[in-house]
């Protein structure tokens, strides 16, 4: 398995930093003599170039232009997501080293797997456990409530990054992952005390789907 941090850091260096526009949003473009032009909005100068490529996530500016009539809903699971270093238990090494686990409970599974760490390191001890845990979670549940909101009270749309999860929050799941989850994954990812909150992540999953005008 390979890892975010190393895709990106390869992919971005296939490219001088001067082709990077950082700090800046695309608001718009448009096709014009044969070229695309993107805007960035008011007082920014507006770009020109050939290929114009969008993979900017569940909000994407250009999903939005091309399709407007295509809406994203929530389908009602959360996804719990955690990074182990690979030496904090040599048990990690064991259970998952060169495997792909899963386990599945009632409406909830977790699934577990090494990563390469950031720096893309091979080595033992120097990898990272990757760990998801989805939950079925209904726009009504006390839960759903609770891990929308971050750790500064700030109601979240679509994601919490990690460090910015409510810890009473985590406590929470702590006590439910114990009681559900099998004890070798608790233990080894979501209830390990050498697994601090900032490393929690929780992703909202969405659906796409097609609104007809009348």
């Amino acid at each position: 398995m390979t890892s975010w941090q190393l895709l990106y850091r390869l992919l971005k260096g296939a490219f001088p930093d001067t082709l990077y526009h950082n700090e800046r949003k695309m608001t718009s473009f448009e096709q014009k003599n044969g070229d695309i032009i993107i805007h960035f909005g008011e007082d920014q100068k507006d770009k020109s170039c050939h290929l114009l490529m969008g993979s900017d996530g569940a909000r994407s500016i250009m999903h939005h232009q091309l399709l407007p009539q295509i809406l994203s809903s929530y389908v009602k699971y959360v996804a719990w997501r955690g990074l182990v270093d690979e030496k904090v238990s040599s048990k990690v090494l064991d259970i998952f080293s060169n495997k792909f686990n899963f386990s599945i409970g009632k409406k909830t599974h977790v699934l577990c797997y090494l990563i390469l760490s950031p720096n893309g390191e091979l080595s033992t001890g120097m990898k990272h456990l990757n760990w998801v845990w989805y939950v079925n979670t209904s726009l009504k549940d006390d839960m759903f409530k609770k891990v929308i909101v971050d750790k500064n009270g700030i109601i979240r749309a679509l994601s919490v990054p990690a460090g910015m999860v409510n810890e009473n929050i985590v406590k929470e799941q702590k006590t439910i992952a114990h009681d559900t989850l099998p004890d070798i994954v608790s233990a080894s990812c979501f209830c390990n005390k050498r697994v601090y909150t900032k490393r929690f992540m929780i992703y909202l999953f969405l659906k796409w789907h097609l609104i007809e005008y009348v």
